[in-house]
């Protein structure tokens, strides 16, 4: 009778995870689909996490902007129509996002709602 040895089934190694450092100091894994604002998303909306950022000033939006990952390990931002805009700062340069477009974010990135920023980065 021949034995089998069950094979260990193949496991990709740990992507890296982007994450998003604010200036307050706040940080947010890009994990499924999550959203920054000066309030936490109405209770049942179909978020995996959220970010509330103080703001006394009301320059951000009480949903801003959403972020988080595609099927292929792509970070993205998403301006919700903001009353202020949601601004990507890449390679130097300010782009203004346009209302409900997904942009691809990398390593290197900044994202600029109101007097915060937030850094893309690997961890």
């Amino acid at each position: 009778m021949t034995q089998v040895t069950p094979r260990m089934p193949f496991v990709n190694a740990a992507q890296p995870k982007l994450v998003l450092r604010f200036s307050n100091g706040r940080v947010a894994s890009f994990a499924g689909r999550n959203v920054v604002g000066r309030v936490k998303p109405e209770k049942g909306a179909d978020y995996t996490g959220h970010i509330v950022l103080r703001d006394d000033s009301h320059e951000i939006s009480r949903q801003h902007f959403e972020f988080g990952t595609t099927s292929k390990n792509r970070a993205w931002v998403m301006d919700l129509g903001s009353s202020n805009g949601t601004w990507l700062i890449h390679r130097g340069m300010s782009i203004e996002l346009k209302p409900n477009v997904k942009v691809v974010v990398i390593p290197g990135d900044s994202i600029r709602l109101g007097a915060f920023h937030a850094d893309v980065s690997i961890a």
